[in-house]
């Protein structure tokens, strides 16, 4: 009998539920009311009473699932339309990264010699070629729609802004005839979402979670890099693993710079990253099968570098002027 009601909630479904448990549990009320009043006493229930009962049942059941079904049927309807805006809202993404990919590759060719005129050719070759992408101005309130079934998220809004920022930008470059910035800046773009994103979501992750809800029906969840369980507690090892480490990697290029001082900035947390992806045993054969992971590692450079701040007994973390700087203690 379990496994048969546990089947039967199971294909109704969560939703659908109401349309068994209200009916069937007023009937049950109506049962045990009846058991309690017996019929043949002052405050009974007369047979003519039973009868009336059975037959406001009736329309009493019919009218709510009825009503209910509408409900469903009804809510089902905007929720689809919602997922279609949703839709949209991954065409969108997947076409432009799509169209700057191909004039980030046309655009990323070498020219045939270093003859001025060659490249001049070539440059006009690829804009009669290429053109400017174009994307939905309106792509906001797509995005608007997907949280409004799956709820806000301020760093996946934010993720896509950039991307539509950085649309913008490459469209500007084009129209300027900047062309050798675009390659550069769809292979910075890239490297940064595949291997030093360390807060927040990727592109990719973006991409994945927007699929789910445009493409499914809801039910089925997805979980970005950092939110998956046992990469939180590969974080969790690695920083263990790596927190001296880093803070010799500071020690010694402070020293390089004569015992002054390094500065905080992106351009040495991704050198970091490097140098430890490529030096430390461990940490090169985690990326090795899976380049994806280096973020990971970048995850882990960002934490103990927070860790570092108040807990080295070597290092000290200071502002200079308008950047913050390592330098080492007591000196």
């Amino acid at each position: 009998m379990k496994k048969f009601l546990k089947k039967a909630f199971q294909w109704c479904g969560h939703e659908k539920r109401p349309l068994f448990i209200v009916p069937l549990g007023i009937l049950l009320i109506t049962i045990f009311y009846l058991l309690l009043f017996p019929r043949n006493t002052n405050f009974g229930i007369e047979k003519s009473d039973i009868l009336s009962f059975w037959g406001d049942y009736l329309s009493f059941a019919g009218a709510f699932c009825l009503g209910y079904f509408i409900y469903l049927q009804d809510k089902n309807r905007i929720l689809e339309e919602k997922r279609v805006r949703v839709r949209c809202l991954l065409d969108t993404i997947e076409k432009s990264s799509d169209e700057w990919f191909h004039m980030a590759f046309y655009t990323g060719l070498e020219p045939d010699d270093d003859d001025d005129v060659v490249m001049a050719e070539q440059q006009k070759y690829f804009r009669d070629f290429l053109h400017k992408i174009v994307y939905n101005p309106d792509w906001r309130r797509d995005y608007y729609e997907y949280e409004s079934i799956k709820g806000e998220d301020s760093k996946l809004q934010e993720t896509i802004e950039v991307y539509f920022r950085i649309i913008d930008r490459i469209n500007v470059d084009f129209e300027t005839n900047n062309i050798s910035a675009i390659a550069e800046v769809y292979d910075k773009y890239m490297k940064f979402n595949m291997s030093y994103r360390s807060d927040g979501y990727s592109i990719f992750d973006a991409i994945d979670m927007i699929s789910i809800v445009a493409k499914k029906d809801g039910t089925e969840q997805y979980q970005p890099l950092f939110q998956q369980e046992n990469i939180k507690n590969e974080i969790a090892y690695y920083g263990e693993l790596l927190f001296p480490i880093i803070e010799g990697y500071i020690c010694r290029k402070i020293s390089e710079d004569n015992g002054r001082s390094v500065m905080d900035t992106f351009e040495f947390q991704k050198n970091m990253v490097d140098w430890i992806c490529e030096n430390v045993d461990e940490t090169q054969k985690y990326v090795e099968d899976k380049p994806e992971m280096k973020r990971v590692i970048s995850r882990v450079v960002s934490n103990d570098l927070c860790r570092l701040r108040g807990e080295s007994k070597k290092i000290d973390y200071k502002k200079d002027g308008s950047w913050y700087v390592y330098t080492l203690k007591n000196n």
